[in-house]
């Protein structure tokens, strides 16, 4: 498919992965989400209609006896043997073909529009657990800085330099930092149950090492062979030929059929053709009565014509809105990044100096811990910004053919 090709190009320039890279995962989610395999096989079953209703009627046969037999010049009427067979109008079973196959075409976009859906969903998930992790190891590496500060510390208590307390404080910052994991190994497992539910699997889901800035492609715009317009137009075919379907419907049918008699001979007479059988041929005309409602039907399916043209127009309007949305955060996402990381270079260097003057014992602990907790948030602050920057190519994706 066009947009599963185009997905993989973009996302592939975003993802530095070892293991289980987005679009495999993605691949994985198309071929064994069990929502997805169903609604391919009720496509298929749609599928099965149209030449379901490419037949004629049944042809009707009967047989009677007369237990009282009609007496006629020429005998007893004994046995009635008929066959009866209603003729369409023409066009008719063209048009309810046409109607089953213009289900089908429905039915056909499901399984893609719900795709998409899918996988914008799975793909946050994926950035989601990607971001949580990344934050457990940031902490994880000031959890190490502390136990570097505990060392310094305790040398400088030792020696007289620093009291006690310090080390208390530099012990509740650890603490603080040990319930935040704690906590992001909890809220890990929502994007991560999120991602087995669709994929249909309870297996852990690796995430990549590192990710950089996504890339956004510029002068990309909504295509009229998006699923959902697509399945839209489809609906469209679906009413037309529910309007030929009723203009169908208030013509008259046409039957023929045929009778025959089986006359049993007169005793009391011998007239000429004596016992002769009978053949009736017969033509038979169905008039539907209220006619009006067919007109109504018309007049219906035109109506809701209109009003899946104004779905449409109201999808590509949202559509576009969600590009021009995705755009703006990726760029909000970009500023973000450059801030971040001039302030983080002149963060780095003023933990530099007070590292040094805590070892002099010319700062205070907390100033330095001050320093660092700023140091988490930037690089917290970073992270979610790449982050950002995935998610807004996703949201531009999920538009795209």
């Amino acid at each position: 498919m066009k947009r599963i090709s185009t997905l993989l190009l973009f996302l592939s320039f975003a993802l530095l992965a070892n293991t289980q890279p987005l679009d495999t995962l993605l691949d994985q989610l198309r071929s064994e989400n069990p929502e997805l395999r169903a609604l391919d096989r009720m496509y298929r079953a749609d599928q099965l209609v149209p030449p379901q209703v490419d037949d004629w009627a049944d042809t009707e046969f009967g047989v009677g006896f007369g237990l009282l037999p009609t007496e006629t010049r020429l005998g007893p009427q004994q046995v009635r043997l008929s066959v009866t067979q209603m003729l369409p109008w023409p066009g008719r079973l063209d048009a309810k073909r046409n109607l089953a196959e213009a289900k089908a075409g429905v039915s056909q976009w499901d399984a893609p529009t719900r795709t998409l859906q899918m996988e914008r969903r799975f793909t946050e998930a994926y950035y989601r657990l990607y971001e949580l992790r990344k934050t457990d190891g940031i902490i994880s590496r000031q959890l190490a800085i502390i136990d570097q500060l505990r060392r310094l510390l305790l040398q400088r208590v030792a020696a007289g330099q620093a009291r006690t307390t310090a080390l208390l404080r530099l012990d509740l910052r650890e603490e603080e930092l040990q319930e935040q994991r704690q906590l992001l190994g909890l809220r890990q497992q929502i994007p991560l149950s999120i991602m087995q539910e669709l994929l249909g699997t309870d297996r852990p889901v690796s995430t990549p090492d590192t990710l950089v800035v996504a890339f956004f492609p510029e002068g990309v715009e909504v295509d009229s062979s998006h699923p959902e317009i697509v399945r839209l137009d489809q609906q469209l075919r679906v009413a037309e030929s529910e309007i030929a379907i009723a203009g169908l419907q208030s013509k008259p049918s046409l039957g023929v059929g045929l009778d025959y008699f089986l006359v049993g001979k007169r005793s009391d007479a011998v007239p000429s053709g004596n016992g002769r059988d009978i053949v009736l041929p017969r033509v038979m005309l169905s008039v539907p009565l209220g006619g009006d409602r067919y007109e109504k039907r018309q007049q219906e399916q035109r109506v809701r014509m209109g009003a899946i043209a104004d779905r449409e127009e109201a999808l590509i309007l949202a559509l576009r809105q969600k590009q021009t949305e995705a755009r703006a955060r990726y760029q909000e996402a970009l500023l973000a990044l450059n801030s971040y990381a001039r302030q983080q270079e002149v963060l780095r260097e003023t933990i530099e100096l007070e590292i040094r003057a805590l070892s002099t014992g010319e700062t205070r602990l907390d100033d330095v811990l001050d320093l660092y907790n700023r140091e988490i948030d930037y690089q917290i602050k970073e992270l979610r910004a790449i982050v950002a920057t995935h998610l807004a190519l996703a949201d531009l994706v999920s538009t795209l053919p």
